[in-house]
């Protein structure tokens, strides 16, 4: 009668069939997979964006069309948004800074624009915050910095993420 299964004896079983070499061969074709993997759903996500984009840009002579009013003008602030959100998507921040009509996602694209022209190694000088546990008696040393957003970055054709310092507002995106 056969023993009974051990995941740990199976598991151990194979490691020490798969070799140091395998093993790093494997890692770098899973690299190089994840990669172009990634590459892909971008440039998928860029195309989507930009079919959404033209279908805007078609429905806004029905929009120009309108009687003047608050519909009209309502209908051409909501087009303009969706537009500007649809260019930061694919890495157009100075279109969709130039097109949005919110004060808010003014400034949000430009934050972007700001922290992707930045060097990734820039940083601001402002001290890690220190959060006591009284509980636990301990101190916890905790970044200023925290990520916000992923965003494109048309350069490097890639998603980088956003890092805003909560004391100062400096911005990077690496």
């Amino acid at each position: 009668m056969p023993e009974e299964f051990s995941l740990s004896h199976a598991l151990s079983s194979i490691r020490s069939r798969i070799t140091p070499e395998q093993r790093n061969a494997q890692d770098e074709l899973n690299r190089k997979g994840r990669n172009l993997l990634n590459q892909r759903l971008m440039e998928n996500r860029i195309a989507i964006a930009r079919e959404r984009e033209r279908a805007v840009l078609d429905n806004l002579p029905v929009i120009e069309a309108m009687t003047e009013g608050q519909e009209k003008d309502e209908g051409l602030r909501q087009t303009f948004g969706r537009l500007g959100e649809l260019y930061a998507e694919q890495g157009r921040y100075d279109e969709a800074i130039e097109v949005t009509p919110d004060d808010s996602h003014r400034k949000y694209f430009q934050l972007i624009k700001d922290a992707l022209d930045r060097d990734d190694a820039e940083k601001c000088e402002c001290p890690h915050e220190l959060i006591v546990n009284r509980a636990q008696n301990m101190t916890i040393r905790q970044s200023p910095r925290h990520m916000i957003a992923e965003v494109y970055n048309p350069k490097t054709r890639r998603m980088a993420q956003l890092r805003v310092c909560r004391a100062c507002g400096h911005a990077n995106a690496s």
